[in-house]
């Protein structure tokens, strides 16, 4: 996995806040928590990142 994946993967679940008033103040009140991850099509491993 390249380091450009991680950060695609990563400004992605940032613009679910940015993008998402409604996101935002759930997952301000702890409602909800966005992480990245990565998903590999074949063989279906998640890496979960920081």
């Amino acid at each position: 996995m390249t380091n450009t994946t991680k950060e695609s993967a990563k400004r992605t679940a940032a613009q679910f806040n940015a993008g998402s008033a409604v996101i935002a103040k759930a997952a301000e009140c702890g409602k909800v928590t966005i992480v990245s991850a990565i998903c590999a099509l074949k063989g279906g491993m998640d890496s979960y990142l920081d």
